[in-house]
């Protein structure tokens, strides 16, 4: 059914003026926005031969077949004895053995996946042996919900021990990480120090012995370019190969270690590190990294030592000792509800998806200003090469169209940070949730998708909702610089698509902008205290040729899929 025209989906304008006023210029690219730029639960067993319990003991001389692997869940129950004949069970396969909380179960005794017992003289019977895991080559991993995925923070941030902490959690864990660790925790600590490699580090969480170990990791190995089928046009969620290069670099046992994210306050340092923080955070967690072990520190490491008495070395971290022999295949789970496709997406937008009711789904826009109100020429593409760009008031080639997905709701990543002087940190749980809750309209048990121009900015919008809150949340990875390429508009360089191409978004039911008084000059800021939002229209805000770069974006016009990213990287964990 299609979403009710009900308060929640008719315009506030004092609300989104409210909005455009706290932050003019927020997800603008030419601020501080460096980061955001172009620069399952276990299944229940199934039935004996599907992977499911063992079956019960074969007659005597009767071979008993082995069943294919099903999905890693619940142990098999052994199967009664039969009359004479070898045991029962050794050579049939069932589900996994127990194995721990969102990890597959370890291959259990049974014989030979695939391989039929063969056929026993008559006998005394045997008993039923254990439900063994069939061949890896065919499990299935267990696959996680966003509910599942969700993680939330204590009121205070000083009580969590994973997710969202603070110096005074940090502090005695550097101090004497064997006596304070994490209940169930066996591994060492891993600091790492998110930073560019343009800047120059000059202090690092102490370390201590072999037990808390440091590394400074370069931005650029957060993201990938990759094909998702449609487009290849954003960098992503690195894929499986780049992930494990990841653990290996930086000496993680994806099995026990626990892992907290820091970054650096140096004099060039903005609010947008906590953006690629974000990243690193969702790097591991994608890949199935348990949340249980993996931090994110509150501000910058300086604030923290300085408020917190946090201990610092003051040199740039150690080189990475390269020495990993973890793999993300060791993570038994199946974590890519993290990301939803454009094909998932456009389902739910038109309510033909039955997992995710449109009703039941916030759509936030961490972009705010011109963005958000999909005012012409707000969003820069960072090509150089369109023929307005040399003679343009506001330099910047711009996609086909702007504009936002219709429904979505403005809530700008720098209202969630402090400043400068307080460390670029999250506010108090409840300050964080009564501004989230009204920009977003979040209505309880809904999932969250967040969006922005890149992917970047929705990873400080993404950390409130899914790590400080606890909502199910999701990422549209490619975001809106995907969306707003896949179009057939009226002029040449706004056909990327073909007219009938079921992936165009540029249609009034998929996407809608704004109407605004005030002489807005395309390109320009929205200033609150000149334009006036007057409506909202259903449909893009096509952008003029001049102002669309004439190079051809990586967009397949034949394509069938959006899901290869994703599909590639389940079949990587089996």
């Amino acid at each position: 059914m299609s979403r009710p025209a009900s308060p929640r989906y008719l315009l506030n304008f004092s609300l989104l003026t409210l909005s455009a006023a706290l932050f003019v210029g927020a997800c603008t690219d030419d601020t501080e926005d460096t980061g955001d730029g172009p620069d399952a639960a276990a299944g229940a067993s199934g039935a004996p031969d599907s992977g499911g319990s063992a079956g019960t003991s074969g007659s005597a001389g009767t071979s008993g077949s082995a069943g294919t692997s099903g999905s890693a869940g619940t142990s098999g129950s052994a199967g009664t004895s039969g009359s004479g004949g070898s045991l029962a069970g050794e050579g049939g396969s069932g589900a996994s053995g127990g194995g721990a909380p969102n990890f597959g179960g370890e291959a259990g005794s049974g014989g030979t996946p695939d391989q039929a017992g063969s056929g026993g003289d008559g006998g005394q019977g045997g008993s039923g042996g254990d439900g063994g895991q069939g061949g890896a080559g065919d499990e299935l991993l267990p696959r996680s919900t966003p509910q599942q995925l969700a993680n939330e923070s204590a009121a205070d941030y000083a009580n969590n021990k994973h997710g969202l902490i603070t110096g005074s959690t940090l502090k005695p864990w550097v101090a004497g990480w064997t006596a304070n660790r994490p209940p169930g925790v066996t591994g060492k600590l891993v600091i790492l120090q998110i930073g560019s490699s343009a800047a120059t580090s000059v202090a690092h969480v102490q370390e201590s012995g072999s037990d808390v170990v440091s590394y400074l990791v370069a931005t650029g190995e957060l993201t990938q370019v990759r094909d998702n089928g449609l487009s290849s046009i954003e960098a992503e969620i690195p894929n499986g190969a780049a992930a494990d290069a990841f653990l290996k670099k930086y000496g993680i046992d994806a099995t026990k270690d626990f892992v907290v994210f820091t970054f650096e306050q140096l004099a060039s340092t903005s609010s947008s590190i906590v953006q690629q923080v974000g990243r690193a955070w969702l790097l591991l967690s994608y890949w199935g990294y348990p949340k249980e072990r993996l931090a994110i520190l509150n501000g910058s490491i300086n604030w923290n030592a300085t408020n917190q008495a946090l201990p610092l070395a003051t040199t740039a971290a150690v080189t990475s000792p390269n020495n990993g022999t973890s793999s993300v295949r060791d993570l038994r789970v199946d974590n890519t509800a993290y990301v939803v496709t454009l094909s998932e997406l456009l389902a739910i937008l038109k309510d033909q998806s039955e997992e995710y009711p449109r009703d039941e789904v916030t759509v936030v826009d961490a972009r705010g200003g011109a963005e958000a109100l999909g005012l012409l020429k707000s969003t820069n593409t960072g090509k150089e090469d369109c023929d307005s760009f040399d003679t343009a008031q506001y330099k910047r080639c711009s996609p086909p169209f702007e504009g936002r997905i219709k429904g979505a709701h403005s809530a700008p990543w720098p209202q969630f940070l402090t400043n400068a002087d307080s460390g670029f940190r999250f506010p108090d749980k409840a300050t964080v949730k009564a501004t989230f809750d009204t920009l977003s309209d979040y209505q309880p048990g809904d999932v969250t998708i967040q969006y922005c121009r890149t992917n970047m900015r929705w990873m400080v919008t993404g950390i409130v909702s899914g790590v400080i809150l606890g909502y199910p949340t999701r990422f549209y990875d490619t975001s809106f610089i995907e969306w707003s390429h896949l179009a057939y508009g009226p002029t040449e360089n706004t056909q990327v698509l073909p007219a009938t191409s079921p992936f165009r978004t540029d249609l009034p039911t998929l996407t809608e902008h704004a109407t605004v008084s005030g002489g807005y000059v395309p390109g320009g800021p929205f200033d609150p205290a000149v334009h006036t939002v007057t409506g909202w229209v259903d449909g893009p805000n096509y952008n003029a040729d001049d102002d669309i770069s004439d190079t051809k974006v990586a967009v397949d016009p034949s394509a069938t899929s959006t899901n290869l990213s994703v599909e590639q990287d389940r079949a990587y964990k089996l």
